[in-house]
């Protein structure tokens, strides 16, 4: 797969140098998280351009889609890629890899078909589309081309847009694809970038400098600027111990004796309208074992204009209980949207941050439409505990909205130190721990350094930063 930014030269020749950084940081923080959850690999950055090999033609294709809404995506909120427009041109075939490059006739024809590609759009070969699964994607034929340098003529597909943005400038071309698989968010990038450099110079309130890599030195002020980013949103909150599962304290808990109840006036016709009280018995009946009763409950509420909203988030618990997660969102963003302060449901929210890794779409779209200080509660949990997806997802979500400081930082970094396997990755929550200034993190560095006469068994990669940490906040507490 080749990607290039649409009449990049143009754009750019009006632009500072701030700009153009600025622009190309959106660029691959918007690009690069949509091509690891494809199990993309970049072969390549030619400036404005990638070149990208993927395992399995359908994850290609669809990765293009899910490029180009994510794009779309940030030029209708990012003033500084307002213009930020992208081909992806995609072919298959045998290649070889030298010098941690590829060559090849499949790299050739997705090279020449790159530049008949139009702005926004996902061309790819017929070698593509014969190996594909193509109930996957909606294609259209575009036609037969002769390429440069290609002996034979090569028949041209792309992926059907759903949305024509010549009359919808705003819409997403391909509807959301970027939201259909669970994204490595771009935290994880700005997190390496800062890794990889190798004096990182610390604000003033801090004054000091670590060692954390061994690249030049040249690039201390773009690391500066980077781990800032990052500290700024840290703050100085609450430091807690790591939180057991998601959104667990966060659920009511209904005795037996309230069950009982429920279950009594269950045989009633509900004709009490207060909701909160409707819904009250309506979740008591949730954890008896008459489904009937509490389906009887539901479709009664949904009958009544005071209690429709409320039986509407009943029966996304209901579904929820049963397993159905995706219809339990619906039901939820549904009572969400007929009476706005039902978002701030207790065990919605839980729901929410236990799910965000499987559904995320659904998740985030409740969460920014119908923002509440349960779900905010919930997501900051969620952003302290262990599994990858569900914790830097609530982390860039709170980020996103505004919410940087409910980031639970401190279990965020031990979780990252313990459960991750990339150096960079382990090494720059090294540094976000000991930015947080307590002396509580001596434990969990001495665990990261590791130990050993002579420092042999140390890790080689996190000892550096790790020892300096320790230092600092031993003298400091």
């Amino acid at each position: 797969m080749f990607t290039d930014v649409v009449g990049f030269t143009r754009m750019t020749s009006h632009m500072t140098r701030a700009d153009m950084r600025r622009l190309m940081q959106v660029h691959d923080e918007t690009v690069l998280p949509i091509v690891d959850a494809y199990d993309g690999r970049r072969i390549k950055s030619m400036g404005d351009a990638f070149l990208l090999t993927f395992r399995s033609p359908t994850d290609a294709v669809l990765c293009g889609m899910a490029i180009q809404d994510a794009v779309a995506a940030v030029r209708a909120k990012n003033d500084a890629a307002a213009d930020l427009h992208l081909r992806v041109a995609i072919s298959s075939g045998d290649v070889r890899l030298e010098r941690h490059d590829i060559f090849g006739e499949a790299v050739n024809i997705a090279a020449r078909l790159e530049s008949l590609t139009p702005a926004d759009a996902v061309y790819f070969a017929e070698s593509v589309y014969l190996a594909m699964a193509k109930a996957d994607v909606a294609v259209d034929t575009v036609g037969t081309e002769s390429l440069k340098g290609i002996p034979d003529p090569i028949k041209i597909y792309a992926a059907r847009p759903l949305a024509d943005l010549a009359e919808l400038p705003t819409a997403l071309p391909f509807d959301g694809a970027h939201m259909r698989r669970a994204v490595r968010p771009s935290l994880v990038h700005r997190l390496r970038a800062v890794a990889r450099s190798a004096w990182v110079t610390r604000s003033a309130n801090f004054g000091r400098r670590v060692l954390i890599g061994g690249a030049a030195a040249a690039g201390a002020g773009a690391a500066a600027v980077a781990l800032s980013v990052v500290i700024t949103s840290i703050g100085t909150g609450e430091l807690t111990p790591p939180i057991g599962d998601a959104g667990a304290s966060l659920q009511p808990q209904v005795s037996q004796q309230e069950q009982n109840v429920a279950a009594d006036r269950a045989d009633e016709a509900p004709q009490n309208t207060d909701p909160d009280a409707w819904l009250k018995t309506g979740v008591a009946l949730l954890g008896s074992s008459d489904d009937d009763k509490l389906n009887t409950w539901i479709e009664a509420g949904l009958t009544q204009d005071a209690t429709r909203a409320h039986a509407l988030l009943l029966r996304g618990h209901a579904a929820y209980q049963r397993g159905q997660t995706k219809q339990a969102f619906a039901d939820y963003a549904a009572a969400a949207d007929a009476q706005q302060s039902l978002a701030d449901d207790s065990r919605l929210a839980s729901h929410a941050a236990a799910q965000i890794s499987q559904f995320t779409a659904d998740i985030e779209l409740l969460v920014r439409t119908h923002t509440s200080d349960a779900l905010l509660a919930a997501l900051a949990q969620r952003s302290g505990e262990e599994g990858f997806f569900g914790r830097h997802h609530a982390v860039r979500i709170l980020q996103d909205l505004g919410h940087g400081d409910r980031v639970r930082w401190f279990d965020y970094a031990v979780e990252e130190i313990r459960g991750r396997s990339a150096c960079e990755d382990r090494l720059a929550a090294v540094n976000i721990l000991g930015e947080l200034g307590d002396p509580a993190a001596i434990p969990i560095l001495k665990e990261a350094r590791g130990s050993g006469v002579g420092g042999w068994i140390e890790n080689r990669c996190l000892r550096g930063a790790a020892k300096d940490w320790i230092k600092q906040l031993s003298e400091a507490g």
